[in-house]
Parts: C-alpha cells; sequence; structure tokens
C-alpha cells in the first residue's frame, strides 16, 4: 500500500532517499505501524517529539492504511 510521508525541519538531514521538500511516496506491507516507517527511512526515533497521521496526532503503534499520510517533526522553539 502507498503512504505519503512528511518529514519536516532538522529529521530533514537523515532522509537518504530523494524527496521533495522532505515529502516522499512510499510502498509499504499491510499492517505496517508507524513505527516502521521510523525504521525504515533511518530517522532518529529519540529526535522525533510530534507524530501527525492525516493530521491528527500519531503514535509509533499506529497502523497504517492506503493513503495514509504521516508527518514527523522534531522539537520545535521559538521566542
Amino acid at each position: 500500500m502507498k503512504i505519503e510521508v512528511r518529514v519536516f525541519a532538522t529529521l530533514r538531514k537523515y532522509l537518504t532517499i530523494p524527496h521533495e521538500q522532505g515529502i516522499v511516496q512510499i510502498e509499504v506491507e499491510t499492517n505496517t505501524k508507524v513505527k516502521n516507517i521510523i525504521q525504515a527511512l533511518n530517522l532518529p526515533a529519540q529526535e522525533i517529539t510530534i507524530i501527525m497521521v492525516n493530521g491528527v496526532r500519531g503514535e509509533e503503534e499506529q497502523l497504517l492504511q492506503e493513503g495514509d499520510r504521516v508527518a514527523f517533526f522534531p522539537p520545535v522553539g521559538g521566542g
């Protein structure tokens, strides 16, 4: 099944596959969890503070479905 993954800010430097501004379309197996995507893309889980699935807060153990959009965000700061 195909899903879209968006990787933001400092996490983009870890993407080793071609991407368009941190956005990739990937093919995954049925019963794939968010944590499997993190591992497959070699993203450092300890640097991911927010996971969104289809615009809603997600979890590493969440099962994905065809067409899902997953986004990963590092710690956000400002001032």
